[in-house]
């Protein structure tokens, strides 16, 4: 004969049957005066439900998962408010609803879905990296005319030179002139591996403003405008990207001559572009030791 705890149970069974489904409730934990638990409540953590309006609580958290930012899934509790976190929710990766700020996940190592080593070999979800992402000698703004230049590893001459980046400050090269703006170039000087400038002449409605042409001893940065009255520099606005991955400093030949009749020499041990004394007749100058004389 059955007892009353089989009735119970054979109730139960058939009432689910009608029970409609529910959807896994999930939601982002998130910091309320700057905590993600209640004062005094270290078993509980601040949860905005997902896709339900005034859906914040505090729901009970025995886990470790405790970062505000994770999307969490929730399940029955015995206790008020009968919801307990118990796991961060992976589906949220892929959210029906676009605008909603699912802050840092803590997801499973997926690195082989977003790397490019091949076109034949390309991930999933591969990540196309261009050339602002990259942070070598990058140039931004820092706070007013003040721009930063971020670390570069080089070689010169085989020796190998760390920049260890550095801040630059422009204020000296806004024009004075109401009207006018100018391009600088920002660059890294080989030969003292400190940060430098080349101004830009300055110009009153000129499209485009020039750009300077980079020194010789230059590894470019990136280009500023400057306007007169300006205060503050724009990433956005006011910086172009000069730094030469693919080509260097885009010159032909390592030596630049700005004069005609310079000549490449040997001096203290590299090569430089000089111009030699010459008589009357034109012919090159030599010293005692039969070293031409320069200028």
């Amino acid at each position: 004969m059955p007892t009353l705890s089989d009735i119970k149970r054979q109730k139960a069974r058939y009432e689910e049957q009608f029970e409609p489904n529910h959807n896994t409730p999930w939601g982002v934990i998130v910091e309320v005066d700057s905590s993600t638990s209640p004062p005094n409540r270290p078993n509980m953590t601040w949860v905005d439900m997902y896709n339900r309006s005034n859906g914040r609580l505090a729901v009970i958290n025995d886990t470790t998962i405790k970062t505000a930012g994770t999307p969490v899934q929730l399940g029955p509790a015995p206790k008020p408010p009968y919801l307990a976190v118990i796991g961060t929710y992976n589906d949220s990766l892929h959210p029906t609803d676009s605008t909603t700020n699912l802050g840092q996940f803590n997801t499973s190592p997926h690195a082989a879905n977003h790397q490019y080593p091949t076109e034949s070999n390309k991930g999933a979800d591969a990540v196309l990296v261009y050339q602002p992402a990259l942070q070598s000698l990058k140039i931004t703004s820092s706070s007013g005319l003040v721009c930063r230049v971020e670390p570069l590893i080089y070689l010169i001459d085989g020796t190998r030179k760390v920049f260890p980046g550095a801040t630059i400050n422009l204020t000296s090269y806004v024009p004075s002139t109401s009207g006018q703006s100018r391009h600088v170039l920002v660059y890294l000087n080989k030969e003292t591996n400190n940060l430098a400038v080349e101004s830009g002449t300055a110009v009153s409605g000129a499209i485009p403003i020039p750009y300077p042409v980079a020194p010789i001893n230059a590894i470019p940065s990136g280009y500023v405008k400057l306007t007169n009255g300006q205060t503050t520099i724009s990433n956005i606005t006011h910086i172009e990207d000069a730094r030469g991955f693919l080509t260097g400093n885009g010159s032909i030949s390592p030596y630049k001559a700005t004069q005609d009749g310079q000549i490449i020499i040997a001096e203290d041990g590299e090569f430089k572009v000089r111009l030699p004394l010459t008589d009357q007749y034109g012919l090159i100058l030599t010293n005692s030791n039969g070293q031409i004389i320069t200028t």
